[in-house]
């Protein structure tokens, strides 16, 4: 079943970050050969926003595995309640924010950010290959988590 790998992935990487004792620090060994390495942490998203956590209603965590097929993108959005955190897991993508210079994020560089809120963005696979990202919103029970412009068509 792939549910349930997919949710388990996800809280590893949520303990992994909320438990971490510092930046790309290694946890060590733990009971029965479990070893931890930060892949993240930070206190602002890719454009310096700060971190704010959702309020208002039942905290509420959905994780999403997306591929996006070369020349693909995830079409302009943005995210009204939290920043999600997002890993490459495969494949490099180009994030472009409203107002700000596009960024490359690659599962063999730069693979984990904490994306916009707020702020229409667009990600886009420039890449020969899918793209794999695993995206974690944090938000709130029956809120969206992305929504799309009804008329807006580019930055």
């Amino acid at each position: 079943m792939r549910a349930p790998t997919i949710l388990g992935l996800a809280a590893v990487i949520a303990a992994a970050l909320v438990a971490w004792p510092g930046p790309a620090q290694e946890m060590g060994q733990g009971p029965m050969g479990f070893k931890a390495m930060a892949v993240l942490q930070a206190t602002t998203t890719a454009s310096r926003q700060l971190i704010a956590y959702p309020t208002g209603g039942t905290p509420e965590i959905t994780a999403l595995l997306i591929e996006i097929a070369p020349g693909g993108q995830t079409g302009l959005h943005k995210h009204p309640t939290a920043a999600p955190f997002v890993y490459v897991l495969e494949g490099t993508i180009e994030v472009q924010a409203e107002g700000e210079k596009p960024v490359v994020y690659s599962a063999g560089g730069n693979p984990g950010f904490v994306e916009v809120f707020n702020t229409w963005h667009n990600g886009i696979n420039k890449g020969d290959k899918p793209a794999k990202l695993l995206v974690v919103f944090p938000g709130l029970q029956g809120q969206p988590n992305l929504v799309r412009p009804e008329t807006k068509t580019g930055m």
